[in-house]
């Protein structure tokens, strides 16, 4: 007891001796990744931390940035506190505060983390892209399945912040929605104009590839009470990209021959397995 008074006392000095006009939960990058419950990353692993911030802070503001992540994610910006975030790393809520003065300014540097994590992991799509569509595609898939695997409370984290009308990313200006996707939408639009994919609606295409990738972090409850499992394993996000994929070929008639995988059927429990036409015939 003695010694963990010791230490907050440490971390108090420090917070006070910060230069003057420093705001706690200023623009801090996050270049890393760390695991929290249940083995999920999240994306607070290494953020700036402020000019004059003793090591023992930064270790406790990525703690605690960690900790707000996965209650942000868990009950939504208006069902988490900071006394539960407070209770998540280990502390006391007034000791969180030399930290974060509020809960909206806790909340924006969660986002802001989220956000430049998401941009720089996934790949941006240009109009004047040389590559056939099925490889273009592949790739697109492949980071949207990683990033739902690898970050899944950054995934409903940021889906909380669309279903509020991208309320604080707006506020922010973290976020353009129409400006992201330009890039999709135009390269989406020269393969149709062009005969290298079938007419479809270049939005609404990149609406499915949204919702088929995300679902697999967002609603992954649902997916295991299906599958029979606590958990969704690695082999799962592969057989969903594989199956995806395999749609996309297909349905958009963009071709084979780029080394797509195939969706190893598993059966899930529960789930009766019909066998397929012409199966169990004899002669």
């Amino acid at each position: 007891m003695i010694w963990r008074h010791f230490v907050w006392w440490v971390e108090a000095e420090a917070c006070v001796k910060r230069r003057p006009g420093d705001k706690e939960g200023s623009a801090m990058k996050s270049s890393g990744k760390r695991t929290g419950e249940q083995g999920a990353v999240t994306t607070a692993e290494k953020p700036a931390a402020p000019a004059g911030e003793t090591a023992i802070s930064a270790a406790q503001r990525k703690r605690i940035l960690a900790a707000a992540e996965r209650i942000f994610a868990t009950y939504g910006r208006e069902g988490a506190s900071l006394t539960r975030i407070a209770d998540e790393v280990g502390m006391s809520k007034q000791h969180l505060a030399y930290y974060f003065s509020s809960k909206d300014d806790l909340y924006r540097q969660v986002l802001q983390n989220v956000l430049e994590q998401w941009w720089s992991r996934m790949p941006r799509l240009h109009v004047d892209d040389p590559r056939p569509p099925a490889e273009v595609l592949r790739e697109f898939v492949h980071a949207k399945f990683e990033l739902s695997r690898e970050l899944p409370y950054a995934s409903k984290l940021f889906a909380q912040e669309v279903i509020r009308g991208h309320a604080m990313s707006r506020e922010l200006e973290l976020y353009d929605p129409k400006g992201r996707v330009a890039g999709e939408l135009a390269l989406f639009e020269r393969w149709v104009a062009s005969g290298q994919m079938a007419p479809v609606a270049p939005a609404h295409l990149l609406f499915i590839l949204w919702a088929a990738t995300q679902t697999y972090a967002d609603f992954e409850a649902q997916m295991c009470s299906v599958l029979g499992r606590d958990a969704l394993l690695p082999e799962d996000f592969a057989r969903g990209e594989a199956t995806l994929m395999q749609l996309l070929v297909g349905g958009l008639g963009i071709g084979l021959g780029i080394g797509l995988p195939t969706a190893t059927a598993a059966p899930a429990a529960g789930v009766e397995q019909r066998p397929a036409a012409g199966e169990g015939k004899s002669g």
